[in-house]
């Protein structure tokens, strides 16, 4: 929360869209304790999972305009990913490499949570979650 307090305090509260994309600070805590678990910078994980929301609103406006989505999935899959790959993933990955970001000391010790460990569903499971919107 303080980090959101933070960047709205810097961008005013009229500007506070521009601070942040919510879906990427809802992936914060997941990045960070991947980067937690592998280690590296924290780039490593988080250019990645900017990109992939970055590409995800370029395709929310046509959607919402009215264009084909099996069209727009095609092209999602030709034009998009590949830039992804190659403008999020490999960035990420040099990018990682080169600047050492480490997990902020605001979030406290992550080996707490650690204790807290419970069994993850499984793989199957995941998937199904991730793929039920798509049917």
């Amino acid at each position: 929360m303080e980090l959101a307090d933070r960047l709205i305090g810097q961008f005013g509260h009229d500007r506070a869209p521009f601070a942040f994309d919510a879906g990427l600070v809802v992936m914060l805590p997941i990045i960070f304790s991947v980067a937690h678990r592998f280690g590296g910078s924290v780039l490593l994980y988080a250019l990645p999972a900017a990109g992939a929301s970055a590409i995800m609103h370029a395709f929310l406006p046509p959607h919402l305009l009215g264009a084909d989505i099996g069209l727009l999935v095609l092209v999602g899959l030709a034009v998009a990913l590949p830039i992804w790959y190659l403008g999020s993933y490999l960035f990420g990955l040099w990018a990682g490499k080169r600047f050492e970001l480490p997990i902020p000391e605001l979030l406290g010790s992550l080996s707490e949570a650690a204790h807290d460990r419970r069994e993850p569903p499984s793989f199957g499971t995941v998937m199904l979650v991730l793929l039920l919107p798509l049917v």
